[in-house]
C-alpha cells in the first residue's frame, strides 16, 4: 500500500509543437481536465479504503469480547460506527457523482470534483483515525492492516491539495459563476 514518489525535472527540455497533448493555447483546460480524473480517481480510491478499514473494524468489534459481550454491541460504539458508515455513504455518493460528472464532461464537472475531494477528504481519515480507536489500536500494529489503509487515506487527504484548499478554489469557483 506505500505509494513512491518522486520528482521528475525536464530542465532544458525542448520539444516540438507536434509532440504537444494539449490544443490550449496556454494549456488550462487541459491541466484542468487531467486534475479533475486524478481527484475522481484519488475520491474513489480513499472510500475504498475508507470503507474497507470500516468493514475491519466492524468485523474486529463483532469478535473482541469484553465483559461477557462483543464491544460492538455496546450502544455508543454502535452510534461510531452507524455515523461513519453515514459519512461514507455519502462519500460514495459525492464521489459516483463526480465520475459522472468527469465522464461526461459536465459544466459542472470542476465543482463536483473538489466537492468529492473536499468531503471525502475529510471524511476518510476521521473515520479511519476513529477505527484506530475503536480496535484499541491494534489497527496500527503490523498484525493489522488497518494502518495501511490509515496511511493511504491521509497520503491522499494531502496529495492533489488538501480538502481546506478544495473548499477555497469551490468559493473561487461559484464567486467566478456569480460575476
Amino acid at each position: 500500500m506505500a505509494r513512491h514518489t518522486a520528482t521528475v525535472r525536464f530542465d532544458g527540455a525542448v520539444l516540438p509543437e507536434t509532440a504537444a497533448m494539449c490544443t490550449d493555447h496556454d494549456g488550462r483546460g487541459c491541466v484542468e481536465k487531467q486534475l479533475q480524473l486524478a481527484l475522481v480517481l484519488q475520491c474513489a480510491e480513499t472510500v475504498g479504503v475508507a470503507d474497507r478499514g470500516l468493514e475491519l473494524t466492524v468485523a474486529y468489534t463483532r469478535d473482541r469480547v469484553a465483559f461477557g459481550r462483543p464491544i460492538g454491541s455496546y450502544q455508543a460504539l454502535k452510534h461510531r460506527m452507524a455515523a461513519h458508515r453515514i459519512r461514507l455513504e455519502g462519500a460514495f455518493a459525492v464521489t459516483a457523482y463526480a465520475a459522472r460528472a468527469v465522464q461526461h464532461e459536465r459544466p459542472d464537472a470542476a465543482v463536483a470534483v473538489r466537492a468529492a475531494k473536499a468531503f471525502v477528504g475529510k471524511w476518510a481519515t476521521t473515520i479511519l483515525h476513529d477505527c484506530v480507536q475503536l480496535t484499541g489500536g491494534l489497527g496500527m500494529t503490523w498484525d493489522y492492516d488497518l494502518h495501511l489503509y490509515f496511511r493511504r487515506a491521509i497520503s491522499n487527504e494531502q496529495l492533489f491539495g488538501n480538502p481546506d484548499e478544495h473548499c477555497r478554489s469551490l468559493v473561487d469557483l461559484v464567486e467566478g459563476w456569480a460575476a
